[in-house]
């Protein structure tokens, strides 16, 4: 270095983004943690390749406004954990993002009929045996759009592309305690055969058929 130059920083490379290894198996959201798509996509084709049936679509990215409705609709509907007063005290019965929880005169039956109509305009994959699936929220516990909802549920890994979702996993045909724990969960959750995935797991399938790191929560 010459008198008087300036030190100059040694340039890091750009990490690239990880590639799904093998064709993609499903339509994934852009949105979605690279890493986590490869990991996911990897696991399903060794699930192919030795016959495991499963569904033909995935559940990865919500929006804040989506994991929002669903959230409360869970809590309204099926835990009755939002009270009709708390939806009375809504301006115009609406929350900030403008969808009506309310409507002068319902009762809470009335409520709770509207809840369900609106997670389910946000997609059948939200609906489960004629019930609102369990769901984190989209927005954080000091912002006045999660309105009516509850204070306590956590933020879901959905709105930042950090979670998926796989449904309809034939568990029986791996057998062993894979399939007794994985059964014993979606127990658990009511929601049959559904394994879902976070960005702290990872899931590892090949010949060995060693048990991907899944977790099986009663909400997401």
């Amino acid at each position: 270095m010459t008198a008087g130059a300036q030190p100059t920083a040694t340039p890091v490379p750009a990490r690239a983004p990880v590639a799904a290894p093998g064709p993609l198996q499903f339509t994934y959201s852009p949105e979605l943690d690279s890493e986590l798509k490869a990991r996911l996509n990897q696991m399903v084709i060794a699930f192919n390749e030795i016959g495991i049936k499963h569904d033909d679509k995935v559940g990865d990215f919500r929006t804040p406004r989506q994991a929002h409705i669903v959230s409360s609709a869970y809590n309204i509907r099926e835990r009755d954990a939002i009270k009709l007063d708390v939806l009375q005290s809504l301006n115009d019965g609406k929350d900030l993002d403008g969808n009506i929880w309310y409507q002068k005169d319902w009762d809470l039956p009335k409520a709770k009929t509207n809840a369900f109509a609106l997670a389910q305009h946000e997609g059948a994959k939200y609906i489960n045996g004629g019930k609102v699936s369990c769901a984190y929220e989209g927005y954080d516990k000091d912002d006045e759009h999660r309105r009516p909802n509850v204070t306590d549920v956590p933020v879901s890994a959905h709105t930042r592309g950090k979670a998926i979702d796989l449904g309809g996993i034939e568990w029986d045909e791996l057998g062993g305690q894979w399939s007794a724990e994985a059964k014993l969960h979606d127990s658990e959750r009511h929601r049959s055969s559904r394994s879902h995935a976070h960005e702290a797991d990872r899931p590892r399938v090949g010949a060995a058929r060693e048990r991907p790191y899944f977790s099986h929560r009663g909400c997401d």
